[in-house]
């Protein structure tokens, strides 16, 4: 959608031969059952007692809503959700923004080698694994150091978010680029001809433009890192543990029974969060941009 300049909705094609047509649903009704099945089975077991998710018994008699009061009431329990919660936001919200920034430059100065550089740069990150950019926060900057401004990853809050952020940058520029190249530059056009500044042309024509593709990047950042484990896992503070952390712990095979079930509920609040996210940015944003002449 991002790189489509085409300003009208996507209409459904149907499979005019039959037999394909035949074979392509039932295909994806096995498939649509394959994939619903687990998630099914954990929301279900979400609400059995820990004597029912123990045996692997699914019965109306051992239906609670103990283990959602468990989380819900309990600060212990709900603060690594919004640890992540807050955590994961400002990462892709700033990630964003950024490139937004950054993606405008380098296309500005698309044919200036020393841009090119800077470009490329921002793409290490996805050559690297989570576990190697997180030792190399540590080992770089665990005594303190001028470029942090004196500070210390060791003990603080801050090296996590922006752990988060860096692994979203390269993930993120080639979209916003490609949403930048289509963008009509006659709009851009239109506005200085009118007068406007180049600060006010991209605030107010240039940004609205690109808004449903920087909220789909938020909302896919966002839901990519909120179960994170491999980063958290080496930088999260002692005191403010995050729901990847939470979740292995409690997955070990020598955890007791309850923190099985709490990490049943945790599966399902992410999912309900997820679904949450996705459905106000693609199932109302659609229907936005559909009253306003079309898809973006």
């Amino acid at each position: 959608m991002s790189i489509s300049k085409t300003k009208t909705t996507i209409k459904k094609q149907k499979i005019e031969n039959p037999i394909i047509n035949t074979i392509v649903h039932l295909l994806s009704y096995i498939l649509g059952f394959i994939y619903a099945t687990p998630v099914i089975l954990v929301i279900l077991f979400s609400f059995m007692n820990t004597e029912g998710i123990a045996t692997n018994t699914l019965s109306f008699s051992n239906f609670t809503f103990e283990h959602y009061r468990s989380i819900l009431n309990n600060p212990n329990n709900y603060q690594p959700f919004v640890t992540s919660i807050v955590f994961s936001a400002l990462a892709s919200i700033v990630a964003v923004l950024f490139m937004l920034l950054l993606a405008r430059w380098v296309i500005t100065n698309k044919d200036n080698k020393f841009v090119q550089i800077i470009e490329f740069i921002y793409y290490i990150p996805w050559l690297l694994p989570a576990l190697f950019i997180a030792l190399g926060l540590i080992i770089g900057y665990a005594v303190p150091h001028p470029l942090i401004f004196g500070n210390s990853v060791i003990g603080a809050l801050w090296p996590l978010p922006v752990a988060y952020m860096i692994t979203m940058l390269p993930t993120t520029l080639p979209y916003i680029k490609s949403a930048y190249y289509s963008f009509d530059n006659n709009l851009k056009d239109a506005s200085r001809i009118l007068g406007a500044s180049s600060i006010r042309t991209f605030s107010k024509v240039v940004i609205p433009a690109l808004l449903l593709t920087a909220l789909a990047l938020i909302a896919l950042n966002f839901n990519g890192k909120l179960a994170d484990y491999d980063l958290s896992a080496f930088l999260y503070h002692p005191n403010y543990p995050t729901l990847g952390i939470v979740i292995r712990l409690a997955a070990d095979p020598n955890a007791n029974i309850n923190a099985k079930a709490i990490n049943l509920v945790y599966s399902v609040l992410l999912m309900i969060i997820s679904t949450l996210i996705m459905y106000f940015l693609y199932g109302r944003g659609t229907k936005i941009s559909e009253r306003q002449g079309g898809i973006q």
